[in-house]
């Protein structure tokens, strides 16, 4: 089967747009250095949600990023967001963002999807519970408030889990809706490590989407 035409054009005009090279943006993704030349051209036809992902990733962009129609990414630019707090698994702190005092910036591209909404970055400082995200990663967000909508089924979250003397263990975590309408924090470790799933409590905050990830160089 042909890959549909948008998610080449997509990566096309994403790779043109980030100013890295096919190359480094397949080493960055830690991938044969010719994939993203050869999802472009056609010769892989049939790129795995896997691939894709480990792209994206790269890239500081979703997977979502390379489905969407092209025109919704033709004004993709970067901006500056600040980074209000870390994900800390294990980890109790006062608030779920840090004081403003202690806000920094970082640029990340822009998001067409969210353009009256306030986005902001999180710090991964602990990745041990995490396949996905690397210690010292940036997320880029959007509380559940400003979204105006309820969590989904499959998608990632800003978990707010709060202890008996009012403190906050900060998680990123997927959220799975079982049949019955209870909702569960999925962790899926770098090591296969099996971590059992969380059930969504009263003492449990759903506090922002995750909207985009990225990965600075060392």
């Amino acid at each position: 089967m042909t890959q549909p035409s948008p998610v080449r054009d997509n990566l096309r005009m994403l790779a043109q747009k980030s100013g890295m090279s096919k190359r480094a943006i397949c080493r960055k993704a830690g991938l044969s250095e010719s994939v993203v030349k050869d999802i472009i051209s056609g010769k892989i036809q049939s790129p795995t949600v896997a691939t894709l992902g480990k792209i994206a990733t790269a890239m500081g962009l979703e997977v979502t990023d390379f489905l969407a129609s092209p025109h919704n990414n033709t004004k993709r630019t970067v901006t500056p967001l600040p980074i209000k707090g870390e994900v800390k698994t294990g980890s109790f702190q006062k608030a779920i963002i840090w004081h403003e005092d202690n806000w920094q910036e970082e640029i990340f591209p822009s998001d067409p999807r969210f353009p009256s909404q306030d986005r902001f970055a999180m710090r991964i400082s602990d990745s041990s519970m995490s396949e996905r995200y690397n210690k010292g990663d940036l997320i880029a967000c959007v509380t559940l408030f400003d979204l105006a909508e309820l969590p989904e089924n499959g998608r990632r979250y800003i978990i707010a889990n709060k202890n008996s003397q009012g403190e906050f263990e900060i998680m990123c975590r997927e959220l799975l809706i079982d049949q019955t309408g209870e909702q569960w924090l999925l962790a899926k470790s770098k090591d296969d490590t099996p971590y059992p799933p969380i059930k969504v409590t009263d003492d449990i905050t759903i506090y922002a989407r995750v909207t985009g990830h990225w990965r600075r160089e060392d």
